[in-house]
C-alpha cells in the first residue's frame, strides 16, 4: 500500500514538473519525515512558495488526552461461583435451628453440592459498560479507570431445584422465610438470573497509546456493586410456559470484587471474581466471569 501511494505521488509529480510553462525558474521537491513536499514559484519569480504534501505513511498518531470519555461497551461472557458452603453440616443435622438451616430445610439430609451445579455453556455474564472513564496519569501509559456498568449473570441449573421466598412472618430470626426446595417434575430450563449495577476502578498501563494497532494493555483493579433485580424463570419439561419469579431471594445486596482486562488491538479478555458471597446467610457461593469484548473499547 505503502509503495502504491509512492509510485502515484511521483506520477503526479512529474505532471506538475513537466506540464508546467517552460517559464517556471525552478521547482524543488522535498522528501522530509514521510512527506513528498514540492515547493515551486511562479513565473515572474515572485517569493510566494506553495506547498504541495503528500503524507506517506500508512497510519498516523491518535492525539490522547489527559482525560478521555466514551460510552455503551459490551461485555459477553460465561458465569460460574467457586462454592465453599459446608454442606455437610446441613446434611447431618447437627447445626442449631437457625436462618441457615431454615434456608435448607427442605432439602433434607441428601443436600450437596450437586443440588446447584451449573450447566457452565449455558450460565452467561452479560456486563452493559454504560460509561467509561480514564484520567492519565502519566503520558497514557498509566491511567486511572472507572465508569458505571450494569452486570447480568444468568445461572441455569442442572437440578430441580428452586429459590423460595415467603410472604413475611412472625419468625424472628428469618422474617421473609427465605428458602430453597426440590419440585416433583423435571425443568426443561430452570434459571436464576441476578441484576447488580457496578462501578468498576482499575489501574490500567499501556505499552503504545497513540498506535492502537500496536497497543498491548492490562488493567486490574476493583469494583461495587448493587442488586437491582434478581429473579428466577422455569420451563417444565413437555411444556413451553414460563414461570417467572421476582425477589430479593436471600441475595446480598451489596458485592465486593476484583477483576483484570487484558487486550491487543481490537481483542480483549475480562475476568470479574466476587470477595462476597452471593447470598447473606446459608450458601457459601462466590460468583466469578470471564469473557470477551464484543463492542466498544
Amino acid at each position: 500500500m505503502k509503495t502504491t501511494q509512492l509510485i502515484c505521488s511521483l506520477l503526479f509529480i512529474s505532471q506538475l514538473v513537466f506540464g508546467q510553462d517552460k517559464k517556471v525558474k525552478s521547482d524543488t521537491t522535498q522528501f522530509m519525515d514521510g512527506r513528498i513536499i514540492i515547493i515551486y514559484n511562479d513565473q515572474d519569480s515572485v517569493k510566494q512558495a506553495k506547498r504541495l504534501e503528500f503524507n506517506t505513511n500508512k497510519s498516523s498518531q491518535k492525539k490522547r488526552q489527559k482525560f478521555e470519555k466514551s460510552i455503551l461497551h459490551l461485555d459477553l461472557g460465561f458465569a460460574n461461583y467457586m462454592d465453599r458452603t459446608d454442606y455437610a453440616s446441613y446434611a447431618s443435622g447437627t447445626k442449631p435451628l437457625s436462618r441457615e438451616t431454615e434456608f435448607f430445610k427442605d432439602l433434607g439430609t441428601g443436600i450437596s453440592d450437586n443440588d446447584f451445579a451449573l450447566k457452565t455453556g449455558k450460565s452467561i455474564n452479560i456486563n452493559f459498560g454504560i460509561v467509561r472513564l480514564a484520567w492519565s496519569l502519566y503520558k497514557n501509559h498509566v491511567n486511572i479507570v472507572s465508569g458505571l456498568s450494569y452486570d447480568i449473570n444468568s445461572y441455569s441449573y442442572k437440578r430441580n431445584i428452586i429459590w423460595n421466598e415467603a410472604p413475611l412472618s412472625t419468625n424472628i430470626s428469618n422474617p421473609r422465610q427465605q428458602f430453597i426446595s426440590r419440585d416433583s417434575v423435571a425443568f426443561k430450563k430452570n434459571k436464576l438470573v441476578t441484576n447488580y449495577i457496578q462501578i468498576p476502578l482499575m489501574l490500567k498501563f499501556e505499552t503504545n497509546p497513540t498506535k492502537k494497532k500496536k497497543n498491548f494493555t492490562f488493567a486490574a483493579g476493583g469494583y461495587g456493586g448493587y442488586l437491582i433485580r434478581s429473579h428466577t424463570k422455569q420451563i417444565m419439561k413437555g411444556d413451553d410456559d414460563k414461570n417467572k419469579n421476582f425477589e430479593q431471594f436471600n441475595l446480598n445486596k451489596f458485592q465486593l470484587g476484583l477483576q483484570a482486562e487484558i487486550s491487543y488491538r481490537d481483542f480483549l479478555l475480562y475476568y470479574r471474581l466476587n470477595l462476597t458471597s452471593s447470598t447473606e446467610f446459608g450458601l457459601n457461593q462466590y460468583p466469578y466471569s470471564f469473557g470477551i469484548r464484543i463492542l466498544g473499547s
